[in-house]
């Protein structure tokens, strides 16, 4: 018998394999970027079913096999993105991106606590209809690659001090981030293409 793992994870990505199984992305609280699979999901009588529509933040139970991780159960769904922005393509697509980067700048099963936060605060932001849903974005982009040691404080740049500082992500931080997103994201393509990210 397996040992059970369970963790906070957000579910970023999914897509289908064989008849009736999903390969499944996620960011986990305990065990950073975790691929699992998810066995017979795609049919109409799995429990696990509705639970997997990404993106989501959800409570998962993960077991480790010879032929890799599997996600067995959801044991409860604190958050469905996915329904949240039924319709608003912008604020998915954005979200999109930020989940898509992830996998480029990320270990499987690298401890990631920070960046698992950065990501988690930022779910509600892009559901907010109050907030741009690009500055969303940039924040989180430019915020995790500062986790991740891409990006150092800046020295003089109060502004941009404020961003990096290990504070909460939230409205009043993305209320700066409009007036210098372009310095911003001119940082962001700067450290990817140096890094080769």
């Amino acid at each position: 018998m397996n040992r059970k793992y369970t963790s906070e994870a957000i579910l970023i990505s999914a897509k289908n394999s064989g008849e009736a199984d999903k390969i499944v992305l996620f960011i986990t609280k305990r065990f950073g970027l975790l691929k699992a699979r998810a066995l017979g999901v795609r049919y109409a009588k799995s429990k696990l079913r509705y639970h997997l529509t990404h993106p989501s933040l959800l409570n998962a139970v993960f077991v480790r096999g010879r032929a890799g991780w599997r996600v067995v159960e959801v044991i409860e769904e604190k958050y469905s993105f996915h329904r949240a922005l039924a319709g608003d393509r912008e604020r998915l697509a954005s979200a999109h991106k930020v989940f898509s980067f992830l996998p480029r700048v990320l270990v499987e099963e690298e401890f990631c606590g920070d960046v698992y936060s950065e990501v988690a605060d930022a779910l509600p932001l892009f559901a907010d209809e109050n907030s741009d849903s690009n500055d969303v974005e940039t924040l989180v982009v430019f915020r995790i690659l500062r986790n991740l040691g891409y990006i150092k404080a800046a020295g003089d740049d109060i502004i941009k001090k404020n961003l990096l500082a290990p504070t909460r992500l939230d409205s009043d931080i993305l209320k700066t981030v409009r007036p210098i997103r372009r310095q911003i994201i001119g940082e962001i393509n700067k450290t990817i293409s140096e890094n080769q990210l």
